[in-house]
Protein backbone atom coordinates (compact mmCIF):
# COMPACT_ATOMS: atom_id res chain seq x y z
CA UNK A 1 0.00 0.00 0.00
CA UNK A 2 0.92 3.61 -0.80
CA UNK A 3 2.60 5.18 2.22
CA UNK A 4 1.30 8.54 1.35
CA UNK A 5 -2.10 6.71 2.00
CA UNK A 6 -1.61 4.71 4.91
CA UNK A 7 -1.59 7.93 7.52
CA UNK A 8 -4.64 9.73 6.55
CA UNK A 9 -6.34 5.99 6.65
CA UNK A 10 -5.22 5.60 10.25
CA UNK A 11 -6.10 9.12 11.17
CA UNK A 12 -9.75 8.65 9.42
CA UNK A 13 -10.30 4.89 11.54
CA UNK A 14 -9.14 6.91 14.75
CA UNK A 15 -11.68 9.74 14.10
CA UNK A 16 -14.70 7.40 13.01
CA UNK A 17 -13.56 5.12 16.56
CA UNK A 18 -13.70 8.28 18.49
CA UNK A 19 -17.04 9.30 17.04
CA UNK A 20 -18.38 5.81 17.90
CA UNK A 21 -17.31 5.82 21.37
CA UNK A 22 -18.39 8.88 22.08
CA UNK A 23 -22.38 8.64 20.56
CA UNK A 24 -22.18 5.24 22.32
CA UNK A 25 -21.96 7.08 25.92
CA UNK A 26 -23.54 9.95 24.90
CA UNK A 27 -27.34 8.62 23.79
CA UNK A 28 -29.54 8.30 26.56
CA UNK A 29 -31.52 5.04 26.51
CA UNK A 30 -34.64 5.29 25.87
CA UNK A 31 -37.01 2.15 27.19
CA UNK A 32 -40.22 2.25 25.64
CA UNK A 33 -40.74 -1.38 24.98
CA UNK A 34 -41.63 -4.03 27.18
CA UNK A 35 -39.05 -6.30 28.38
CA UNK A 36 -40.16 -9.79 28.43
CA UNK A 37 -37.09 -11.30 29.55
CA UNK A 38 -37.58 -11.38 33.62
CA UNK A 39 -37.17 -14.30 35.50
CA UNK A 40 -39.42 -16.01 37.77
CA UNK A 41 -38.01 -17.79 40.70
CA UNK A 42 -39.71 -20.15 42.73
CA UNK A 43 -39.16 -20.42 46.73
CA UNK A 44 -40.12 -22.95 48.38
CA UNK A 45 -40.19 -23.17 52.07
CA UNK A 46 -40.89 -25.91 53.98
CA UNK A 47 -42.05 -25.61 57.74
CA UNK A 48 -42.00 -28.48 60.68
CA UNK A 49 -45.24 -29.79 59.84
CA UNK A 50 -44.34 -30.97 55.77
CA UNK A 51 -46.50 -28.22 54.37
CA UNK A 52 -45.11 -26.01 51.49
CA UNK A 53 -45.62 -22.51 50.88
CA UNK A 54 -45.00 -21.36 47.04
CA UNK A 55 -43.96 -17.92 47.02
CA UNK A 56 -42.86 -16.58 43.62
CA UNK A 57 -41.14 -13.10 42.98
CA UNK A 58 -40.25 -11.54 39.85
CA UNK A 59 -36.70 -10.88 39.68
CA UNK A 60 -35.71 -8.30 36.81
CA UNK A 61 -32.19 -9.80 34.89
CA UNK A 62 -29.06 -8.56 35.22
CA UNK A 63 -28.74 -6.88 31.51
CA UNK A 64 -31.86 -4.95 32.35
CA UNK A 65 -30.77 -3.12 35.88
CA UNK A 66 -27.90 -2.08 33.75
CA UNK A 67 -30.16 -0.92 31.32
CA UNK A 68 -32.05 1.15 34.29
CA UNK A 69 -28.85 2.03 35.94
CA UNK A 70 -27.81 3.88 32.65
CA UNK A 71 -30.59 6.92 33.09
CA UNK A 72 -28.63 8.12 36.46
CA UNK A 73 -25.28 8.46 34.54
CA UNK A 74 -23.59 11.40 33.25
CA UNK A 75 -20.71 12.20 30.76
CA UNK A 76 -17.22 10.66 31.70
CA UNK A 77 -18.26 7.50 33.56
CA UNK A 78 -19.34 3.90 32.22
CA UNK A 79 -21.73 0.93 34.43
CA UNK A 80 -19.77 -1.64 35.23
CA UNK A 81 -19.88 -5.22 36.88
CA UNK A 82 -23.51 -5.84 37.79
CA UNK A 83 -24.16 -8.07 40.93
CA UNK A 84 -27.16 -9.34 43.12
CA UNK A 85 -26.65 -8.64 46.48
CA UNK A 86 -28.45 -6.83 49.47
CA UNK A 87 -28.59 -3.37 50.41
CA UNK A 88 -30.75 -1.45 53.19
CA UNK A 89 -32.60 -4.87 53.33
CA UNK A 90 -33.64 -5.11 49.81
CA UNK A 91 -32.99 -7.36 47.18
CA UNK A 92 -30.54 -5.33 44.05
CA UNK A 93 -28.35 -5.32 41.81
CA UNK A 94 -25.37 -3.30 42.24
CA UNK A 95 -24.12 -1.84 39.15
CA UNK A 96 -20.68 -0.74 39.59
CA UNK A 97 -19.59 3.06 38.35
CA UNK A 98 -16.02 3.78 36.90
CA UNK A 99 -14.72 6.80 35.07
CA UNK A 100 -13.60 6.64 32.03
CA UNK A 101 -9.71 6.09 33.41
CA UNK A 102 -11.23 3.12 34.91
CA UNK A 103 -11.58 4.54 38.35
CA UNK A 104 -14.19 3.01 41.00
CA UNK A 105 -16.68 6.05 41.66
CA UNK A 106 -19.57 4.78 42.97
CA UNK A 107 -22.76 2.04 43.01
CA UNK A 108 -26.07 2.09 41.65
CA UNK A 109 -28.64 -0.03 43.29
CA UNK A 110 -31.13 -1.14 41.52
CA UNK A 111 -34.24 -3.08 43.44
CA UNK A 112 -34.22 -6.22 41.75
CA UNK A 113 -38.27 -7.10 42.05
CA UNK A 114 -39.80 -3.47 40.87
CA UNK A 115 -36.49 -2.03 38.70
CA UNK A 116 -36.73 1.40 40.47
CA UNK A 117 -33.41 2.53 42.25
CA UNK A 118 -32.58 2.16 46.22
CA UNK A 119 -30.74 5.08 47.30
Amino acid sequence: MDRKLLAPLIIVVIVVAGVGLWFNMSTPVNNTTNNTSNKTVIIINENSSNQSQNNTTTIITAERAKQLAQQYIGMGVYLGNTTLTTYKNVKVWNVTVYTTQGLYTDSIYIDASSGTRVQ
